[in-house]
């Protein structure tokens, strides 16, 4: 289901497993593969069932993520753009968003290049209105 390009949550649900417990076993998985003290109570074969998890999940979502790349390099359809951009957003997004806070705290995330966009007009149609007075 990775493969297709479900999330982690989706996958996991279909086959009757809780978030609770796949959490579980990507951070004991995890903890091993960094070589971190795993959880009090998990046996060598619990252990290496998580890390076989980890690792499969990891290749999974690298197969998925190489094969939308390949399809997007060779011309392929905008849908594969758009999910590489909202699921692997640091990587894919050339949109970046600004964040900041009014007077009241209210936090707003607008589109950079809207922001940019938007202020360079606001310039240009001044600068234009400047420029006006002296022909």
């Amino acid at each position: 289901m990775i493969l297709r390009g479900n999330y982690r949550k989706v996958a996991f649900a279909f086959y009757g497993i809780s978030v609770n417990t796949w959490s579980k076993w990507v951070a004991i998985g995890n903890a091993y593969i960094n070589g971190s003290q795993p959880q009090r109570g998990v046996s060598p074969e619990h252990g290496a069932m998580c890390v076989d998890l980890v690792r499969r999940l990891n290749q999974c979502e690298a197969q998925l993520e190489d094969r939308l790349i390949f399809d997007i390099s060779s011309g392929s359809n905008e849908d594969k753009k758009w999910y590489l951009r909202h699921r692997h957003n640091a990587r894919y997004n050339n949109n970046p968003r600004a964040r900041f806070d009014d007077e009241a705290g209210t936090e707003y995330k607008i589109d950079a290049h809207e922001l940019l966009t938007e202020r360079l007009a606001t310039l240009l149609a001044r600068a234009h209105v400047d420029h006006e007075g002296d022909e």
